[in-house]
């Protein structure tokens, strides 16, 4: 679901991921395929630092075409090898106050699932996959120089 709460939408698109800042800090950016003609959709940049004495990963998203509300600070840990979840407080497209669970699941060294549930209760249920992506690597990637999980 779009972040306007709109319309669904299937999107196509390229997640590029680099690694900064000797390993600590990785930047990425989603870049759909379809142009963006409406606010809610999903491109932006986000930075991504790990914090080395919490062993968690901070990150900023920014998306474009989208009001400051849309914009997501969060941070999460490794729950068990190659799934990382992280939690925050955010809206929705309406205003309405959310908390977004966010988890990326390594399912081999190639491909990963992203996936974002929604609960408008506090926590007590949740939507799930109001946000859902299925990447694979089509690129030889820069190998991180430390240890911290990616």
């Amino acid at each position: 679901t779009d972040t306007t709460k709109l319309q669904n939408v299937d999107y196509q698109g390229q997640w590029n991921f680099h690694f900064n800042y000797q390993g600590y800090c990785i930047q990425d950016d989603f870049v759909a395929v379809q142009e963006p003609n409406y606010s809610g959709t999903p491109y932006g940049p986000a930075i991504r630092g790990y914090d080395v004495v919490n062993e968690e990963w901070h990150m900023t998203y920014i998306p474009v075409n989208q009001p400051r509300a849309a914009h997501w600070l969060l941070s999460g840990k490794f729950l068990a090898d190659g799934l990382l979840e992280g939690t925050m407080e955010t809206q929705d497209g309406s205003g309405n106050p959310i908390i977004q669970k966010v988890r990326f699941e390594q399912k081999s060294k190639d491909y990963f699932v992203w996936d974002a549930d929604w609960s408008y209760d506090e926590g007590k249920t949740w939507v799930k996959s109001m946000g859902h992506a299925e990447c694979k690597r089509i690129e030889t990637p820069i190998e991180s120089p430390n240890k911290s999980g990616w």
